[in-house]
């Protein structure tokens, strides 16, 4: 008997134990078996599977979340999978994938938990409404397929598929409520209650179609909310929601869902008057057979009753694929039940230039305003900006503008130079504020730019947007980078304030210290029309200075970025070249900045595994010569995330400190690192399209090529940066260190 089939048996034999254990376990005396003994039991299945042998549910690996996105997590021929449903995901442009070989356990326990939570004792009949796409074939959504199971199981009446098709009731031009007001006014026909399925924001949406307008629902009416807003424009305060729809439908009962793709079972609140479950609001139950876990981020060791942490699950119906589930929303457990608090804060892409179209997750939704259709073309490039300020900028301005900048950069010499009072205070200051070793700080430091000839800076002046004023907020990603982002300022004003990173202002205070003449430090920006910003950070504060600038001032925002590397053709010591050049461009910054390397695609001729070799030698050595600084709790949070993920995608070397190389084998999307010496490295016939999900992220191009390869990329990416690995850290001093979109500095975003 085969491999398979023995698995399939004992597949078989669990799930059926699993669905026993539910219906038991809900009974007045309980199961007769353990949730520890079963755990266990699944746990040794699914470690065979990838070659541990737990002895119990927690000592199988824990799997998180956005493994189901990188790998493939199941335990059976993928052929004999059944239904496949998706994650709908926040960031990731590929979606995760729960593959379930029967869905016969899926279906018995949401049934189990779910009319517990959402049907009163005794229950009446009811209409299922689903704010929700119509399914498709083949199906997709977890929560479609439940929101159909509920529909055939829960009482009442309209068996058919016909009258099951109409109960659907978000179509791909929004939220149909001629189908929404037909199916209430047929449920008060037949006496029956509604219960309207739907994520949160298909309830604010439907809010919007309906304008004011009242829906009154029969009396006894449920509605069931469930997931956030997947990083949508329009966010509604749970208890301001649930005041709208009150005003909307009447007095119905609310109890929201706790659930996601990659988990079988679900949690509710316990809510509905006459329900079997009772809670406070705010606290959702999980069945007997999910156990509830509260994380320490850090080492993803379970934390003492009340304290929060990251959400782990072990759901025994999750036979066939990872026992063990853990996500970054946290938490926190008591014996009342479990308390949600949002998502961890996770690091995100740092660095210094913004794909702003990340900013408008709600691209297609119609500018509201003059005000925001004026800012929608300034942050998105748009060809409808205004024409160039270059043609009235005098040869006297590009010549004081010139000397503005040669003055800066005279003053970085001095701090670039380890015998100065300057620079050495500069390295006290660095080495105290950031915990940076001397090692790194003068790594970073070969990376300032002083040396730099007439020419280039009179070619940088020219490129500058000129401005009445510019106001310039910094960020502490890279300790060098102030120095450009300031000339990049003084070339294009004489009057430049500069708000300073409150954790990293060294740079900026050395500057103007030496130079207070050039530019003002302030610890607020108040711009008005006509003036620029320029700014550096995170997305979320680009974010927020979008919503919030004044008409008429031009937003410069430099936001998420990464440098991408290509091994197209290589020998042996070039590769091991290529290797040492890129090692040295991911310790430099500890990859915080938008040149960093993150992700490297190797041709499929090339020797994946000399070069992966080569590769962890060169960053183990680098590790040697430059110590890493000590990681913060978020950042090691990060880390300890994606060393799990890895584990799952691919041939991981973890170097400790000196930082990882992942091969990753799964074919899909490469993943991402956290910043912090992490580089993913995947072979591919055509790696440059498999990295088109990263194109609108990609600042720089690190290629190791023959001189012909490199001329042609430098000519199909003229917005990206092509160099040689090891020189991606130090970009020509020719404009900001980010050329997306700045080509012509009126269109220009960063």
């Amino acid at each position: 008997m085969s491999d398979d089939v023995n698995r399939l048996a004992e597949s078989e034999r669990l799930h059926a134990r699993v669905r026993d254990f539910a219906e038991q376990s809900l009974g007045a005396s309980g199961s007769s078996e353990s949730f520890e003994a079963l755990a266990a039991d699944i746990a040794r299945f699914q470690g065979s599977a990838f070659g541990v042998n737990p002895v119990r549910a927690l000592a199988l690996p824990p799997t998180v979340v956005d493994a189901f996105r990188a790998a493939d997590v199941f335990c059976f021929p993928k052929a004999e999978a059944r239904e496949t449903f998706l994650t709908s995901g926040t960031t990731a442009s590929q979606s995760g994938k729960h593959h379930f070989r029967t869905t016969e356990t899926y279906q018995r326990v949401a049934q189990l938990w779910g009319e517990r939570a959402l049907l009163r004792v005794g229950a009446a009949p009811t209409r299922v409404l689903a704010l929700m796409s119509p399914p498709q074939v083949p199906r997709r959504s977890s929560l479609g397929f439940m929101a159909e199971h509920f529909m055939r199981i829960f009482p009442g009446s309209g068996r058919t598929e016909q009258d099951h098709a109409a109960r659907w009731l978000l179509r791909s031009d929004g939220v149909d409520l001629e189908a929404l007001r037909k199916q209430v006014e047929l449920a008060l026909r037949a006496g029956e209650t509604v219960h309207l399925l739907a994520t949160s924001f298909a309830l604010v949406m439907l809010l919007d179609a309906l304008a004011g307008e009242e829906l009154r629902l029969p009396a006894g009416s449920v509605v069931m909310p469930t997931g956030g807003y997947k990083g949508r424009t329009r966010e509604v305060a749970a208890e301001e929601l649930k005041r709208a729809l009150l005003a909307t439908f009447g007095e119905v009962a609310f109890v929201s869902e706790y659930g996601m793709t990659e988990l079988s079972s679900q949690l509710y609140e316990g809510t509905l008057p006459g329900g079997a479950l009772r809670a406070e609001p705010g606290v959702y139950l999980a069945p007997p057979w999910l156990r509830v876990l509260a994380l320490d981020p850090v080492t993803f060791e379970p934390l003492p009753m009340g304290e929060q942490g990251i959400a782990a699950f072990i759901d025994l119906a999750n036979v066939d694929s990872r026992l063990f589930v853990v996500t970054q929303d946290l938490i926190r457990v008591s014996s009342a039940g479990v308390r949600l608090f949002g998502r961890r804060p996770r690091a995100p892409l740092r660095g210094c230039s913004l794909a702003v179209e990340a900013l408008y997750e709600g691209r297609e939704r119609a500018p509201s305003s003059e005000v925001e259709i004026a800012r929608d073309a300034t942050a998105r490039g748009s060809a409808a900006s205004e024409p160039s300020t270059r043609a009235v900028v005098s040869v006297r301005d590009d010549v004081a503008a010139c000397s503005r900048v040669q003055r800066l950069l005279e003053v970085a010499a001095t701090i670039k130079d380890p015998n100065t009072e300057l620079g050495q205070r500069a390295r006290q200051r660095w080495a105290a504020s950031l915990g940076l070793s001397s090692q790194a700080i003068e790594l970073g430091l070969s990376c300032l730019e002083s040396a730099v000839g007439p020419e280039q800076i009179a070619a940088f002046c020219a490129r500058a947007p000129r401005a009445p004023r510019v106001w310039t907020i910094l960020s502490a990603n890279v300790f060098v980078a102030p120095l450009r982002a300031i000339a990049w300022a003084v070339a294009a004003s004489e009057r430049v304030s500069v708000r300073a990173s409150r954790r990293d202002p060294v740079l900026a205070d050395l500057l103007h210290e030496a130079v207070p003449h050039l530019f003002d430090l302030v610890s607020e920006i108040t711009p008005r029309a006509g003036e620029q910003v320029h700014a550096y950070g995170s997305d979320e504060t680009m974010s927020t200075l979008l919503a919030t600038l004044p008409a008429g001032v031009e937003l410069w925002a430099h936001g998420s970025g990464m440098g991408i590397g290509l091994v197209l053709n290589a020998d042996s010591p070039a590769l091991e070249e290529a290797a040492r050049g890129f090692a040295r461009d991911a310790v430099l910054f500890e990859q915080r900045g938008c040149l960093s390397p993150r992700v490297i695609g190797l041709h499929a001729s090339v020797q994946s595994e000399s070069f992966v070799r080569a590769l962890v030698d060169a960053l183990s050595r680098w590790g040697e010569q430059v110590p890493q600084p000590e990681l913060g709790v978020e950042e090691r949070a990060d880390r300890n995330w994606y060393v799990n993920l890895a584990r799952n995608a691919g041939d991981l070397h973890d170097l400790g400190p000196a930082g990882s190389v992942l091969f990753q084998r799964t074919r899909t999307e490469p993943l991402v690192a956290p910043p912090g010496r992490h580089l993913v490295v995947f072979s591919d016939a055509d790696p440059l399209a498999r990295l088109g999900a990263f194109e609108s992220l990609t600042t720089t191009l690190g290629v190791a090529a023959s001189p012909d390869e490199l001329l042609r990329l430098q000519h199909v990416h003229a917005g990206v940066r092509v160099t040689a690995p090891g020189r991606m850290q130090q970009p020509r001093f020719d404009g900001p260190v980010d050329l997306r979109r700045s080509n012509d500095p009126a269109n220009s975003a960063c």
